[in-house]
């Protein structure tokens, strides 16, 4: 059973802090990341995202380039989009943004980071917070 924190949720807070179940531990959040594979990639969402997913106590995150939405999945495993352009346009500098707010949204407990152009924003993510893990 999912309990909801009395009160209002404040800038800052993230879903994570104010949902909990009773006599659970709060879920794993992970975040697979890239700017170029699409939402619908094989890799990264089929393979890595939905074996994550079938780990109990998992909430996973694949965040890419914009692709027709993936079918079928599991109620854990969300998509986003960082990239809605197209490879070669000035998106792909907004997409560097987008992944800013979602590490800030999610407060993921560990990042998969799938392109080299995400490192400097995770390296600065990790360095402003205790506890928080990446793997390139």
């Amino acid at each position: 059973m999912f309990q909801v924190a009395a009160g209002p949720v404040y800038a800052g807070q993230t879903l994570k802090s104010t949902i909990f179940t009773a006599n659970m531990p709060p879920p794993l959040t992970i975040l697979l990341a890239s700017i170029l594979k699409p939402l619908d990639d094989t890799r990264m969402l089929g393979k890595f995202g939905r074996t994550l997913a079938a780990r109990p106590g998992t909430e996973v995150h694949v965040a890419g380039r914009t692709a027709p939405p993936p079918r079928q999945l599991p109620p854990n495993l969300h998509t986003h989009a960082l990239l809605t352009g197209t490879r070669l346009s000035l998106d792909r500098l907004r997409a560097q943004g987008r992944y800013w707010r979602l590490l800030q949204r999610l407060q993921p407990d560990v990042v998969f980071v799938h392109a080299p152009e995400l490192l400097p924003a995770t390296v600065l993510w990790q360095a402003l917070g205790r506890g928080r893990r990446f793997v390139y």
